[in-house]
């Protein structure tokens, strides 16, 4: 994250913006901070080409960064909350001192508070949604044609790019993409060429319910797109008794272990949606088996079935090193993805004598943790660091294995590009991992049990090159099952594009 008076910015903000704000540092308030930080930001965003309108606690600023490009596409509008963020509580300052320290004791800890609640999510059905939707005024004739599309914010992440995806969509076919993000963040994202021509608002501390009546006022709006937004789902209802014909769809992606997290929200509001899009079959089954959702409305479309641009692997890859087994590791450095967990594999997989050799690529909040856990661990002759401006076909061409260590996924999109480049998966058994991954290269995702199963695992794949190679041969047999279905991406634009008809 890059920081500019005390507030994350979405670039580097060049050498006279760094003069101006040691000199005005001292004077300024901590909210005139942010306020300058804000205008940095929109600055920013004009310089790459793009219209900006700045708007402070949901009012217009004077004097404010409104340009207009000389083809009159519409503005897009940055919007910056300022509420000051909630101090953590007591617990929640423990359980982050405690990831720092302990994470995997940690990761443990929290599996086992949770593990009931996960229970229940497919042992019982949850309640729907009892509140009626509020009937707001709508746009006239005339009035722009959108798409409302609802994100949790524009961080980076498989969910982030699959929402621009859809807004890219809205946007060839002819309508205008109403963005709404649930949370403020650093939004690397808010620079993406899908964004052009887009309205974007960040959620912050005005009221949000205005917000929605805004929106349907100014705007013709022919669809709905919900992207793990808690703000849209909340008022889906009133969207529903606004526009009874208007089409909503939900893009969901993965149950959170514990909570369920925003399935949960899908089963509760799915009396307002037209259809709810998942990307796995085991998220299709809880909808209907175990929720009640009815069939018709449940879309199953993969995301991925390739990596991008790339051939369907016929044959697994060679060993590439005769004397060490190589293990990939591929993902943000970040809690979810459990680096940490990985690196106690490696050192677990050294003091038992096995010959391995390590690349850990990626990069993210939790770098600096990740360097020291290698020289603590004493990994730094075995564990090779690569980054996110490293190509990934580059380490996987190197690689005999991937491992996939995460808490919590959907289907990730490594499992693909690693099947294509002839490289099996070994994978934490989370989310939908299963669909494409079988029972050979599933371990149990408990840290102290995913350490153990994988050390068996990985000495016996180093061993015996047959059983390598046989768990590739399944691997690439169950994403071909999956890539028989229609892909989301065609799904989608044949969908939306009866909505600009």
């Amino acid at each position: 994250m890059i920081s500019f008076l005390g507030a994350p910015i979405v670039g580097e903000p060049g050498d006279e913006a760094r003069r101006l704000a040691s000199e005005l540092e001292g004077a300024l308030s901590p909210r005139a901070r942010r306020v300058l930080a804000a205008r940095v930001t929109a600055a920013q965003l004009a310089a790459e080409g793009r219209a900006v309108e700045l708007v402070v606690d949901g009012v217009p600023q004077r004097g404010r960064m409104e340009l207009r490009l000389p083809d009159a596409e519409p503005a897009v509008r940055f919007e910056t909350p300022l509420d000051e963020p909630t101090a953590p509580t007591g617990a929640g300052r423990l359980r982050a001192a405690l990831e720092v320290r302990t994470p995997v004791l940690t990761d443990r800890l929290m599996r086992a508070l949770r593990a009931r609640s996960h229970e229940r999510l497919w042992a019982e059905r949850l309640p729907r949604a009892g509140r009626p939707g509020r009937a707001l005024p709508v746009a006239g004739d005339g009035a722009p044609r959108a798409v409302l599309v609802g994100m949790h914010w524009l961080d980076v992440g498989g969910a982030e790019r699959w929402a621009l995806d859809t807004v890219r969509m809205v946007a060839e076919a002819g309508l205008v993409p109403v963005i709404v993000t649930d949370r403020a963040s650093r939004h690397p994202l808010a620079t993406a060429p899908e964004l052009r021509g887009a309205v974007w608002a960040v959620l912050g501390s005005h009221d949000g319910d205005a917000l929605l009546r805004g929106i349907l006022a100014a705007f013709d709006v022919r669809g709905v797109l919900v992207h793990h937004s808690r703000w849209l789902y909340d008022r889906l209802a009133d969207v529903r008794a606004s526009l009874p014909a208007v089409p909503i769809i939900d893009s969901l992606h993965i149950i959170e272990f514990g909570g369920g997290g925003f399935p949960v929200f899908a089963v509760r509001e799915d009396a307002s949606a037209t259809a709810h899009h998942v990307i796995s079959p085991v998220l299709a089954e809880w909808l209907v088996e175990h929720q009640g959702v009815a069939p018709e409305k449940v879309v199953m479309a993969p995301l991925a079935t390739r990596a991008p641009g790339g051939d369907r692997g016929a044959e697994p890859a060679p060993r590439r090193d005769p004397e060490a087994l190589v293990i990939a590791w591929i993902g943000r450095l970040v809690r979810q993805k459990r680096p940490y967990l990985m690196l106690r594999l490696v050192a677990e997989l050294v003091r038992s004598g096995a010959p391995v050799r390590v690349i850990l690529h990626g990069d993210g909040e939790l770098d600096a943790h990740t360097a020291r856990g290698i020289r603590r661990l004493g990994l730094a002759g075995v564990v090779e660091r690569r980054g996110s401006a490293d190509p990934v076909p580059s380490t996987l061409a190197e690689a005999d294995l991937l491992v996939l260590s995460s808490a919590v996924e959907g289907i990730t999109l490594t499992t693909f590009e690693a099947v294509d480049a002839g490289v099996p998966v070994l994978s934490a058994d989370v989310g939908s991992q299963r669909t494409v991954v079988p029972p050979a290269g599933l371990v149990p995702a408990e840290p102290g049990a995913f350490v153990r199963e994988a050390t068996d695992r990985i000495r016996a794949l180093a061993r015996d090159e047959q059983t390598r190679r046989a768990l590739w041969q399944e691997e690439r047999r169950l994403v071909d099952e999956l890539a028989a279905h229609e892909d989301a991406a065609t799904w989608m634009r044949r969908t939306i594009a009866t909505w600009a008809e």
